[in-house]
C-alpha cells in the first residue's frame, strides 16, 4: 500500500471508502483506462456475446423507428463493445445520437480511440462522449451494471439483534486499511427502518443511499423515453434473506472472486447486488415509472434473434461462431447470468409496445 492512498482516505463508513476506492480521480479503480477499460477483471454480457447487444438492439429498433428523433444514452459504456454491438444490430434503425456517459474523464480517449477503430465511418458520427447525461434528453437510456458498482452503507448485527455500521480506517504504520465499527450514522439507521429491512443475527446488510440519489438526478435529465436498468440483484425478500448472512458485497481482481474490499485498494472491482425493490421503489417517486421486471435470460429469450445469429454466422469462421454460441449459453443459463442478472425496464411520458414477460417476481 503506498502511502499517497492515506493522504487521500484517512477514516470513514465504508460508503465513503468504496467511493475512493472505486472512483478517486488518480487512484480508483474505474479511473485507469489501461486497468479498467477492457473490464479484464471480469466477464460482462457485452464481453461474452454479441447476443446480449442483439437481443437489446430488437427491444430498442420499434421504439426508435417510432420516433426518429430519438437518441441512445449508455451510462457507463466499459470499453465500449455494447455500443460497438449494438449500432451494428440496430441496422437501418439508428437513433439520432449515441451518448456515451462515463463521467471517469480520463478514460474518455480511450473510448474514442477504441470506437474510431470499431465502428464504420457511418456511425462514427453518432458518438458523443460526455462525463454527465444531457439535458431535455429524449430516447433510450441503458445503465448495464452501473448500479452494483454505486457505494453501499454496511450494517452489520450481532447475536443481540444490535446495528453497528462498519467504518475503515488506514493505518499509517502498517500501511494498511482495518475494519472497525460504530453506531450506525442516522440516516443509515432511518433507512433501515424505513424499508422494512427484516433483522437477523449476525447478519451484514448492504444499505444504499446512492441509488435513489442518482434515479432523482437522472429523471431530472430526461423529458421524454425508456430506461433499461440491468444488474445482479434480487428482490428485497431475497435480498435481505436469511441465506445470505454475508450479503452480497463481491471483489474480482485478475478473474478472482474474493470478499475482501480492503487489499488491492484501486486495483480491484468492488461490487454490491441491487435490490431491485428500492430501485423500484426510487423509479416510483419520480416520473420514471418502473413498467417491467424480467430477468435476462427470459428478455433475450423473448426476442426475435434469429436474424442476428444468420448474421454472425455469415459473417464469422465456425470457429468464432461457436464462441459466440457458448457465450451466449452462459448469458441463458439460469445457473450463469440467465437469472442472475435482471433487466428492469421504466418509462418517462412514453408508453411500451410490447411488454416483457416478467418471471412474476414481486418487487412492492
Amino acid at each position: 500500500m503506498q502511502k499517497s492512498h492515506a493522504r487521500s482516505f484517512e477514516t470513514g463508513s465504508f460508503a465513503a471508502f468504496m467511493d475512493f476506492a472505486l472512483y478517486h480521480p488518480t487512484l480508483g479503480y474505474y479511473q485507469s483506462p489501461s486497468r479498467q477499460a477492457c473490464r479484464g477483471d471480469y466477464l460482462t454480457a457485452p464481453t461474452l456475446s454479441p447476443i446480449f447487444a442483439a437481443s437489446i438492439a430488437a427491444f430498442c429498433a420499434p421504439y426508435l423507428q417510432k420516433n426518429p428523433e430519438w437518441s441512445i444514452m449508455e451510462i457507463g459504456p466499459g470499453d465500449g463493445q455494447l455500443c460497438v454491438d449494438l449500432l451494428t444490430f440496430l441496422g437501418p434503425d439508428l437513433p439520432q445520437q449515441y451518448h456515451l456517459v462515463d463521467h471517469t474523464l480520463n478514460k474518455h480517449s480511450f473510448l474514442s480511440h477504441t470506437l474510431q477503430e470499431k465502428l464504420p465511418e457511418k456511425h462514427q458520427g453518432l458518438i458523443q462522449i460526455r462525463a454527465s447525461p444531457i439535458t431535455d434528453f429524449k430516447g433510450i437510456i441503458i445503465a448495464n451494471e452501473v448500479l452494483d458498482a454505486m457505494p453501499v452503507h454496511l450494517v452489520v448485527s450481532n447475536n443481540d439483534l444490535i446495528l453497528k455500521e462498519y467504518f475503515v480506517a488506514y493505518q499509517a504504520k502498517k500501511h494498511q486499511y482495518t475494519w472497525f465499527t460504530n453506531t450506525p450514522h442516522p440516516d443509515v439507521m432511518h433507512t433501515f427502518n424505513d424499508r422494512g429491512i427484516p433483522l437477523y443475527p449476525n447478519h451484514q446488510y448492504e444499505i444504499s443511499l446512492a441509488i435513489p440519489q442518482w434515479i432523482h438526478n437522472l429523471d431530472t435529465y430526461v423529458s421524454q423515453g425508456l430506461a433499461l436498468f440491468i444488474d445482479y440483484g434480487y428482490s428485497r425478500s431475497e435480498y435481505y434473506h436469511p441465506k445470505r448472512p454475508q450479503g452480497t458485497l463481491t471483489c474480482y481482481r485478475q478473474h478472482q472472486q474474493h470478499h475482501n474490499p480492503l487489499i488491492n485498494v484501486g486495483n480491484q472491482d468492488i461490487s454490491a447486488h441491487v435490490d431491485f425493490t428500492l430501485l423500484a421503489e426510487s423509479l416510483s417517486n419520480t416520473h420514471l415509472r418502473p413498467k417491467a421486471f424480467v430477468s435476462q435470460g427470459l428478455f433475450i429469450a423473448q426476442q426475435n434473434l434469429s436474424g442476428a445469429f444468420n448474421h454472425l454466422k455469415s459473417q464469422l469462421p465456425h470457429k468464432h461462431y461457436q464462441q459466440i454460441i457458448d457465450g451466449s449459453k452462459l448469458l441463458l443459463h439460469p445457473v450463469e447470468m440467465g437469472q442472475q442478472v435482471w433487466f428492469m425496464i421504466a418509462a418517462k411520458n412514453a408508453t411500451l409496445l410490447k411488454e416483457p414477460m416478467g418471471d412474476g417476481l414481486h418487487l412492492l
